[in-house]
């Protein structure tokens, strides 16, 4: 079976780690190729050993000069050929869109009569940044729409998929074993060697709740500190460590992206924070919770799906003085928390053993 994967990002963000972490265990007689909107991180890892495939544009500066003073209809017209071509080439029995973000690729496969899957990574913030029409044709002419958690699922339901299945978000857990057994301190990635380290991941914007991290960050005071990794650099992050300065706080570090150490310095944490006010299945709460990191976090989505008793704190949605209180009590040892138990969770999310499931999925939709 040959399936053609399309991606947007093609970086180091949950929805496409999840598809690094699936495609690496796939069996021999599943052959994978990627088309990514973008030149990214990932993207680029991921072609050391499957076919990546790029728009025009990214592929070399004659064609981004073409695609800007070329017709867009000229322009949009040689990437359908384009994609075409990669289809026929390949011999995709059919298309995997990863991401709502997609909508012209799903048109495409429509418009050509080729058999596509959605993965919906997003719940409802992110549907007003699709016209009506675009998110009504992606999802309800899709052969099967497949939910990254129950919640998600849910709602694909409701949005008129005709099929819909859940797979959870899956992690590699050889990197995660090997970072946790490296003895790596504080200075030498620059942090306070003092205190409770609490550590947060994902984009600095709204939807992660970034602006919540003054509030907790003088809750903290002289208690610890707070890491944030992820790349972003908007005008919400400026206003935030503006607003740390205005309130004489220097316990709060926004490290940025990190890959190759990202795990070595998730295993500082002495725990992990989820300040989203939505979050599908978050990745990184998986990733924290194999490290045995206990977790605060909203119940922000799929969250309740995964945290059980004695990993961690839910709070109810938005309530930033629970939230801080429920931190107060992990960093006091006042609330029950079981680190072998969260590993032992996170395990049943390692893809080298639910990858078979997701084939399975896959294939019973491809006969």
């Amino acid at each position: 079976m040959n399936i053609l994967i399309f991606s947007p990002l093609g970086g180091y963000n949950g929805a496409e780690v999840f598809l690094k972490n699936l495609v690496r265990h796939l069996p021999e007689d599943i052959d994978v190729a990627f088309y990514f909107e973008k030149k990214n991180g990932l993207s680029e890892e991921l072609s050391g050993s499957f076919k990546v495939f790029y728009p025009l544009s990214e592929v070399s500066t004659f064609w981004r000069l073409i695609g800007r003073l070329a017709d867009l209809a000229l322009s949009y017209n040689l990437e359908r050929r384009r994609i075409l071509r990669i289809h026929r080439n390949f011999k995709a029995d059919a298309w995997y869109i990863n991401t709502l973000n997609l909508p012209k690729i799903a048109f495409l496969a429509k418009s050509s009569g080729i058999r596509y899957i959605v993965h919906l990574h997003e719940l409802t913030s992110m549907y007003s940044r699709m016209p009506a029409r675009e998110m009504d044709l992606m999802i309800t002419n899709a052969l099967l729409v497949i939910g990254c958690s129950e919640e998600v699922s849910k709602n694909a339901s409701i949005l008129g998929a005709k099929q819909v299945e859940t797979f959870y978000e899956v992690i590699d857990f050889e990197p995660i074993k090997v970072a946790a057994s490296r003895k790596v301190g504080r200075k030498s990635f620059g942090l306070p060697e003092w205190g409770f380290l609490w550590v947060a991941s994902g984009a600095p914007d709204y939807r992660k709740g970034v602006d919540y991290i003054p509030a907790i960050a003088k809750a903290v005071g002289g208690r610890g500190s707070i890491l944030w990794l992820g790349h972003g650099n908007s005008g919400l992050k400026f206003f935030v460590e503006r607003q740390l300065v205005a309130m004489g706080l220097s316990n709060v570090v926004f490290m940025g992206e990190r890959h190759d150490d990202y795990y070595e310095i998730l295993n500082l944490a002495d725990g992990f924070i989820l300040t989203s006010r939505e979050d599908p299945f978050p990745l990184v709460m998986i990733e924290a919770a194999a490290l045995g990191k206990p977790i605060v976090s909203f119940n922000s989505g799929g969250v309740s799906e995964f945290l059980k008793e004695g990993m961690g704190i839910i709070v109810a949605n938005h309530d930033i003085n629970a939230f801080i209180s429920a931190m107060s009590q992990v960093m006091n040892r006042s609330v029950v928390f079981t680190s072998s138990k969260s590993i032992q969770r996170a395990r049943n999310f390692d893809a080298s053993l639910k990858t078979m499931d997701w084939l399975k999925i896959v294939q019973n939709y491809l006969r």
